[in-house]
């Protein structure tokens, strides 16, 4: 009797409840839309900037002096340590002087008996011109005496001129430097034979103090500069030229220190590539710049109230760069962009947006063109307004939190050392 009564309670009790769910069940199933995606936008910074054009180009020095043997002999001595610098007038090498020095003496004997020859013909025109008032002698022999004179002193001035060429290449077997700057090796070594048939090139001295860096730059770039040169029979030639600043970045990717200036432009555009050659001038004081670097020379643009978006923010497809706005209906949509130079974490959007259109920032894989999204405003970090990297100011932030986590942590590790004194006791005793 109790299974039955059992079994009848739970049909009562299924049949209640299809009865509830039946008469709860008479609306339809409908599709519930998701809420719009979150993403967070942010209006371009537009503000001025300035960027750089690169352009490869060669560093060459200011001047650069070949050191020849002058005249024939063989090199005696070096006299200066190769690679190192030397100041103008110093020594560099000796040839042997000897055979020079007997041609100055043997020029100056030249001259001596030149001078004497002189004195003997300008005595004998002197008395010959008396004889000839007295008629003693005939005219012819007067005119003689006078043609004797010049002679000897033509004679004079060939010898003066002999020992004075003897002279000077006796200076020449001690080589100087004519500039200061830095030596290259010594390309002869000595006791060789210098100077046999043509001037030997014994080493050559460069002088960097000011570096130069040549490169080449198309036509579009040149004509702005082309109105800054000198005007043909301008007074002020000599002046320094300024055809405007430029930068230098090394090989390694490191700027130089210095800024200098394009201080020449060529006269003529190469037809066969289009471009033209300046060059850069740049104070090397410290020598960290030699002859024969590749540099890129970078030409600074001014760039007038630039639209400035984030990196990150600017996609690419096979249409171009882009960037995803949002609309005042919330929708987004789609902005073709011409992205052109980098300047810092952004990069500068020549055309295609403008500069009150909010741009997604964030949650870019849940936004697309079309779809109504909910956006939310980046945050504005004084830091940013301060000219501090947003990058910077949450790394102090995190910083300071750690330092705050480090100081309670401290805290609690000190705590159990105050209680153990008091703790001591209790373990004496319950050990006794």
């Amino acid at each position: 009797m109790r299974i039955l009564q059992g079994m009848k309670e739970s049909y009562i009790l299924v049949l209640l409840t299809t009865l509830l769910l039946s008469s709860c069940g008479g609306g339809k199933n409908e599709f519930v839309s998701p809420p719009p995606a979150e993403v967070t936008v942010q209006l371009p910074e537009q503000r001025d900037v300035t960027t750089y054009m690169e352009f490869p180009g060669r560093t060459s020095p200011y001047r650069t002096v070949e050191i020849r043997a002058r005249v024939k002999g063989f090199l005696q001595k070096r006299a200066f340590e190769q690679g190192e610098a030397v100041e103008k007038g110093d020594l560099l090498f000796n040839i042997e002087p000897e055979s020079f020095i007997a041609a100055v003496e043997s020029a100056e004997g030249d001259l001596a008996s030149a001078k004497a020859a002189f004195e003997i013909a300008t005595t004998d025109r002197a008395m010959k011109v008396k004889a000839g008032k007295t008629n003693a002698i005939s005219k012819l022999d007067v005119e003689k005496s006078r043609a004797n004179e010049k002679a000897a002193e033509a004679a004079v001035k060939v010898a003066q001129a002999a020992l004075d060429n003897a002279k000077i290449d006796l200076s020449y077997t001690k080589i100087t430097a004519p500039e200061p700057g830095r030596t290259s090796r010594a390309l002869v070594d000595i006791g060789n034979l210098v100077g046999s048939g043509d001037s030997t090139l014994l080493t050559t001295i460069i002088n960097d103090s000011i570096i130069y860096a040549y490169f080449e730059v198309n036509e579009r770039v040149i004509l702005p500069y082309l109105g800054k040169r000198e005007k043909t029979g301008d007074a002020e030639k000599e002046k320094v030229k300024n055809h405007g600043r430029v930068r230098l970045r090394m090989g390694n990717g490191e700027e130089y220190s210095e800024d200098g200036v394009i201080d020449f432009i060529d006269n003529t555009v190469d037809k066969n590539t289009g471009t033209i050659q300046l060059r850069g001038k740049f104070d090397n004081a410290e020598a960290t710049l030699v002859s024969g670097l590749f540099v890129r020379v970078m030409i600074p643009q001014e760039v007038k109230g630039a639209i400035l978006v984030p990196r990150h923010a600017i996609q690419r497809d096979m249409q171009g760069d882009f960037v995803l706005v949002v609309n005042k209906e919330n929708v987004v949509e789609r902005r073709n962009v011409t992205a052109t130079s980098v300047v810092g974490e952004t990069k500068i959007i020549e055309k295609g947006l403008q500069a009150d259109e909010r741009v997604i920032v964030q949650g870019l894989q849940r936004a697309r063109e079309g779809i109504k999204v909910s956006p939310k405003e980046a945050e504005k970090e004084a830091g940013k307004a301060a000219g501090e990297p947003v990058g910077e100011k949450a790394a102090k932030k995190t910083g300071e939190k750690a330092k705050a986590d480090s100081a309670k942590a401290a805290e609690v590790t000190e705590k159990p050392k105050t209680n153990e004194p008091s703790k001591a006791p209790v373990a004496d005793k319950k050990g006794q």
